[in-house]
């Protein structure tokens, strides 16, 4: 039998927002990991909720 729903996940960032430009306040090499981190997970056929501080 084959699922229809996608799996999901919670991405939780205590650092800062992974949406964030890199260079403006506190965004820099977390963020860019957090976020490249979730891309690749999608990519995979989770749903990734991301919540950040």
């Amino acid at each position: 039998m084959i699922s229809l729903t996608k799996k999901r996940i919670p991405l939780i960032s205590v650092h800062g927002d992974p949406a964030v430009d890199i260079g403006k306040e506190e965004a820099g090499g977390q963020n860019v990991y957090v976020g490249q981190v979730g891309e690749a997970l999608a990519k995979q056929g989770w749903q990734v909720d991301m919540f950040a501080r």
